[in-house]
């Protein structure tokens, strides 16, 4: 439960007692009016019992019923029932591929049902919330809302919610390829719901269990238990379940290249979900056939199929789905030689696939498990358990929750004042690292898809490439090479004194030797681009430092100076020296920077690779290298920039 809900929860504990306390002062009870309640109740009850029964065979006439059920509760202002029903509109809303609707279901759910202490719909909608997550392929975010969901219900000794919550929680492990936890949990909620003889529920378990022997390439065993879920599907007629069913006996067709047998299994599979109107199987099964089309040669009809699923998954936000009809689109304008279009998708498979992964890592799913096992069995729990234990007496527990939560708050309050300075430094560190890493491995992924692209199509489609087309693709090839290599070698220099590991050997050199030296290395490519490299450097000053790390800052500072200074510029290297240091100069007469752009330069959670007069490709690490290494001598570096006019470099080195 969070802080605000808290709060919430305390003003209406205080108006709720104010109700009670006035209520037990009345002398009778309206008699008429409490059947009035019960009526109402039970024709409320009515048609949510027909929403939850049609929401997959039927989930139109599903949501005529539950907008039914609310217009009563409006009418009424019946609101104990409010959550439960936005909660089935939410479900509904979901199988008819309207996920962001049925967000919004939830959250007015979540809310109400936080207002009216209603546990069981507080648990509910964390696993509504948690299914609609995995839909968006967010599944840290799901496994937060289902683990809340699971501890509700395990207090509440609530079977079947909790029955739900493993489901969820394995479906989720299933995504995250860790099996062992999955096949844990679901075979937990298959002992549920066998105890409970929740039919539809076993069979939907006994399929993610399939899945997981499929995923670990046990075909027998996964069409085995498919086959026993289709038995029961059938026997309850369950469409929606027969329709996934027969979709995953087609991944074990395609698996074994029976692509023939495979479009029978989906197109079967096609069927049910159009029938049923489930969005999400009509997306995914219409992406299976456009694979096995480009399979098979039919390249007209995967094409089309797959721009339908394509535009489908857009307007209702499947994005594992998006993501999977750019990929096989990629596939089939490769197949059928328009690289171009090809490559474009690939480049739309890539980003969307890095903006869905990008955050998941399994750090924070064991971050969340230890969250759940110690703060929330102290606070939520312990409230939960007084809740159910004291619900005969309401006064009396609603005076207990508010004392209860007026010392959490202080408690946490207090802890957090504690170790407020402690962590501060440690989690702007931590957090800046993270950044880093997190650019790093995004730095490095889309060279390694790019190399991997072109090398695949020059393997498959060598001989279908003009000699103009070949230059090209190894000109390209030999450039992301160099970038790679040289990002590498940055951020090795950059390990290494972040660790210690860099030795630092101090001597006497002469400044100037070591400048002309570098300015050598730099004229040809200064040349190319019509750039002068001008030392200013008085030959008698002398530095007492790392050579090799001096030289190091000094190459990062005037390739930088390059890469941003227009042909016709100049790039001048000056030194000046006082009692106390050496201050070192690169002036270039480039681009310039903005402010912004400047106060950003040196961190490791920022990332400016910003291309170069002529298009120059940088890693990033150069300037963050740089900074380590006038660190490592108790230097300071700095820029200065007008926009426009140029640059200014300077770092300074004790004396």
């Amino acid at each position: 439960m969070n802080r605000k809900n808290l709060f919430k929860n305390i003003i209406v504990l205080s108006i709720l007692l104010a109700f009670i306390s006035n209520k037990m002062n009345s002398a009778t009870i309206d008699n008429t009016t409490n059947k009035d309640k019960i009526k109402i109740a039970n024709d409320i009850n009515m048609l949510l019992d027909s929403c939850w029964f049609y929401r997959t065979q039927n989930p139109i006439l599903a949501l005529d019923f539950g907008n039914k059920a609310n217009s009563i509760i409006e009418r009424s202002n019946y609101i104990e029932l409010k959550p439960k029903t936005l909660n089935f509109l939410g479900v509904v809303q979901r199988k008819l591929g309207d996920l962001s609707k049925s967000h919004d279901y939830f959250m007015q759910a979540l809310d109400l049902a936080n207002l009216l202490i209603d546990s069981a719909q507080i648990g509910y909608t964390y696993n509504n919330l948690a299914d609609y997550y995995i839909k968006k392929a967010s599944y840290s975010i799901a496994l937060e809302n289902v683990l809340i969901g699971y501890q509700i219900f395990k207090n509440l000794n609530h079977k079947i919610g909790m029955a739900y919550s493993l489901n969820y929680l394995g479906e989720i492990y299933i995504h995250h390829s860790d099996y062992e936890k999955a096949l844990k949990y679901l075979e937990e909620a298959s002992s549920l719901r066998l105890e409970l003889n929740d039919l539809r529920g076993y069979s939907n378990t006994l399929v993610n269990i399939g899945i997981i022997y499929f995923k670990k390439h046990d075909f027998n065993k996964a069409r085995e238990l498919y086959n026993k879920a289709l038995k029961l599907d059938s026997d309850i007629k369950y469409e929606k379940g027969r329709a996934n069913i027969f979709s995953l006996l087609g991944d074990i067709n395609i698996a074994n290249n029976d692509f023939e047998t495979a479009i029978k299994s989906i197109n079967t599979a096609l069927l049910f979900s159009n029938k049923t109107k489930d969005k999400g199987g009509i997306i995914q099964n219409s992406n299976k056939l456009g694979f096995v089309y480009i399979k098979l040669g039919k390249w007209d009809k995967a094409k089309k199929i797959l721009e339908e699923a394509l535009i489908l998954a857009n307007k209702s936000e499947h994005l594992d789905e998006e993501m999977r009809s750019y990929l096989y689109l990629s596939d089939y304008y490769k197949e059928t030689k328009q690289f171009e279009t090809a490559l474009s998708y690939l480049n739309k498979y890539i980003v969307l696939k890095d903006s869905i992964f990008s955050d998941e890592n399994m750090g924070r799913f064991a971050d969340l498990q230890t969250l759940f096992a110690t703060e929330n069995e102290k606070i939520e729990n312990k409230l939960l358990r007084h809740e159910i234990e004291n619900e005969k007496l309401r006064n009396n527990y609603l005076i207990l929750i508010s004392i209860i939560v007026f010392i959490a708050i202080i408690l946490l309050v207090s802890k957090y004042k504690m170790q407020k300075k402690s962590n501060a430094l440690l989690k702007e560190l931590n957090s800046s690292k993270d950044k880093f890493f997190s650019i790093l491995a995004h730095d490095l992924k889309n060279p390694f898809q790019a190399l991997m692209g072109y090398t695949d199509m020059l393997n498959e489609d060598f001989d279908d490439f003009s000699e103009e087309e070949v230059k090209n693709s190894i000109k390209s090839l030999q450039n992301i090479s160099h970038n790679v290599y040289d990002l590498l070698e940055g951020v090795l220099e950059w390990s290494r004194a972040q660790t210690g590991r860099m030795e630092f050997n101090p001597l006497l050199f002469a400044l100037s030797v070591e400048v002309n030296s570098i300015i050598e290395l730099y004229n040809e490519n200064a040349n190319s681009k019509g750039i002068k490299l001008i030392s200013e450097i008085d030959s008698q000053i002398s530095l007492f430092a790392d050579r090799n790390m001096i030289k190091t800052i000094i190459r990062n500072l005037i390739a930088n100076a390059i890469k941003f200074t227009k042909s016709g510029g100049s790039v001048n290297i000056l030194a000046e020296k006082n009692k106390s240091e050496i201050k070192f100069i690169v002036a270039d007469t480039g681009v310039g920077m903005t402010q912004e752009i400047i106060d950003s330069l040196f961190r490791i959670d920022t990332n400016h690779t910003t291309k170069g007069t002529n298009g120059e490709v940088g890693t990033g690490v150069g300037l963050i290298l740089c900074y380590e290494l006038v660190k490592l001598h108790k230097g300071k570096i700095w820029a200065e920039s007008r926009l426009g006019i140029g640059s200014k470099f300077i770092f300074t080195i004790p004396i």
